[in-house]
């Protein structure tokens, strides 16, 4: 019970705190360890999944620190991130992929019709890579629990 009031209150004062400057990204369920990542076809990849709960939104992400080889579906992004590639051959979300110099891989999906696809996943490989960075132990993985998206 005390568990549950403190992620409630640490909710309600990171949205307070947040709200002036735009609607945060609020981290609904997450990590939760998964056998294959749902956007590249049949596969027992280990990853860890999340889902982001913003502006009526739901956006799932998949981490996995595995090597990933992307087909050719996958396809050069408008964003400004370099490396950021798009699922070209799925029509009811937009799916971009980036894997970083470190070696792990991250898959979020959007809603098509969402203005806000770029800046979203940019903020969210930054604060990933910070949460990395300060991380002393690779076993305790989290996802950023709130986004400020602007």
């Amino acid at each position: 019970m005390k568990k549950c009031f403190f992620v409630i209150l640490m909710v309600f004062l990171c949205t307070s705190v947040y709200s002036d400057e735009g609607d945060p990204a609020i981290l609904s369920k997450g990590p939760v360890p998964v056998e294959g990542i749902e956007f590249l076809g049949v596969n027992v990849i280990p990853a860890s999944y999340g889902k982001y709960i913003f502006s009526g939104d739901y956006i799932d992400v998949y981490y996995t620190t595995s090597e990933i080889f992307l087909s050719g579906r996958w396809i050069d992004s408008d964003c400004r991130l370099v490396g950021v590639k798009r699922l070209s051959t799925r029509s009811d979300r937009v799916v971009l992929s980036y894997t970083d110099t470190r070696g792990w891989t991250v898959f979020l999906s959007f809603e098509t019709d969402a203005d806000y696809i770029c800046n979203f996943f940019e903020i969210y490989i930054s604060r990933q890579n910070y949460f990395l960075l300060i991380n002393r132990d690779a076993s305790l993985f989290s996802f950023p629990a709130i986004l400020e998206v602007k």
